[in-house]
């Protein structure tokens, strides 16, 4: 598991409840960085992506709960919040608060996992440079992103069978959900649909906000995500 905090994920810091946002692939590790950052600077926060071992949602879910002693709010961003459901399934007394971001119980990333692996490669490849029409990466920049690629290509195959959506009548914690308006990967209405299965949830979209919402709306994203934890607090 490959575990990075802006501060500590497993402490209170006195008052304030810990934040560990999950991705699901490798891919989406550069993705989220900017949003631990931000979060970061008023609560501790950590981000998880899976080691390149670990190929099922299950075990994604128990090396990321191995990494906390104590309860945290729990972010999965796209694939990662069926990993977030799992690691609530499994290792509840880790989990104070559930959201959602830009993802779902169910499968629903289109085309990923079924896509030609040249054609998967390259996707997964521009997820991890976060979608922006960057520089031409060098070639030791480049190997590595096309092995992590290949990793996450390997896992969403396995993800893709992965349904958590028999989680969601049984949660018991406050969970909030928040969507892009132009989601293209997760369509809006999935999301809206699993927001409303779980009694008590809190809906919200960004307006004008892709799949890319984490990385293109940060400050947003972020300012949400401290407000729902901020429920938490002591």
């Amino acid at each position: 598991m490959f575990l990075e905090s802006e501060s500590t994920p497993d402490s209170r810091d006195g008052v304030r409840i810990g934040v560990l946002l999950v991705a699901g692939l490798a891919a989406h590790r550069d993705h989220l960085r900017p949003l631990s950052r931000a979060i970061g600077e008023h609560r501790p926060c950590s981000l998880a992506s899976p080691a390149a071992s670990h190929r099922e949602v299950c075990e994604v879910a128990d090396a990321v709960a191995a990494e906390l002693p104590a309860p945290v709010v729990l972010v999965g961003f796209s694939e990662g919040f069926r990993v977030a459901l799992e690691i609530q399934r499994r290792h509840r007394s880790h989990v104070a608060g559930l959201v959602a971001l830009a993802g779902a119980a169910t499968p629903s990333c289109r085309g990923l996992g079924r896509e030609r692996p040249g054609a998967a490669v390259r996707t997964l490849v521009r997820a991890a440079r976060g979608g922006a029409a960057t520089k031409a990466p060098g070639m030791g920049l480049a190997v590595g992103l096309i092995r992590a690629a290949a990793q996450d290509l390997r896992r969403l195959r396995s993800y893709r069978y992965h349904w958590a959506a028999d989680t969601l009548p049984a949660i018991d914690i406050p969970l909030l959900v928040i969507a892009g308006e132009q989601d293209r990967s997760v369509p809006l209405a999935l999301m809206r649909a699993m927001a409303f299965a779980v009694r008590g949830s809190q809906w919200d979209v960004i307006l004008g906000a892709g799949h890319d919402l984490a990385l293109r709306h940060v400050g947003c994203v972020a300012a949400k995500v401290d407000r729902f934890a901020g429920t938490f607090d002591v």
